[in-house]
């Protein structure tokens, strides 16, 4: 089961990040943070800490699938403006890692995000009404990854996982 969740200052009840994880992902930022992550995020979650209080979070949305998830995290990114949040992109910079997942539960998740989005996967992404998602970070790393994938596997296994979403990649 995946979630999209959001972490919380409490100095001021706003969100500072919102990701997308499976576990205990909500509460491996903190763990990042004392051990000297240098990103904005873990600046911030220091900077909470040090005024003696705790992050807040709230898992927004749980999916039993990980593209539905991704694509929220987007949505929900481009809902609180990124330039609002301590986040690097606009949804899916880590969300896929790559190295924990199977490669025919990426190729799967891969082709039905590739069949939603009608095959214009690298083109902007409507979502939440009227917001424009530029989606094309998240695609490049997901077609650089397919890539590696057919070298690994072969174009006709790659081919042969995808179809059963009704998409062909190659």
């Amino acid at each position: 089961m995946f979630y999209v969740y959001e972490l919380l200052d409490p100095r001021d009840g706003k969100v500072f990040y919102v990701g997308k994880g499976k576990n205990g992902r909500v509460d491996q930022h903190e763990k990042e943070a004392r051990a000297g992550g240098t990103s904005k995020k873990c600046t911030r979650i220091r900077e909470i800490e040090a005024a003696g209080l705790y992050i807040e979070k709230r898992k927004v949305k749980s999916f039993a699938d990980a593209v539905d998830a991704l694509v929220h995290e987007a949505e929900l990114i481009a809902f609180h403006g990124l330039d609002n949040l301590t986040n690097v992109m606009p949804g899916g910079s880590g969300a896929v890692k790559f190295a924990r997942v199977d490669d025919a539960e990426f190729v799967s998740g891969f082709a039905k995000l590739m069949r939603r989005t009608g095959g214009r996967a690298l083109a902007t992404v409507w979502v939440m009404g009227a917001i424009p998602v530029d989606m094309k970070p998240v695609f490049d790393r997901l077609e650089k990854h397919l890539g590696r994938v057919i070298k690994r596997r072969g174009e006709e296994w790659v081919n042969k996982i995808a179809g059963k979403q009704d998409v062909r990649f190659v």
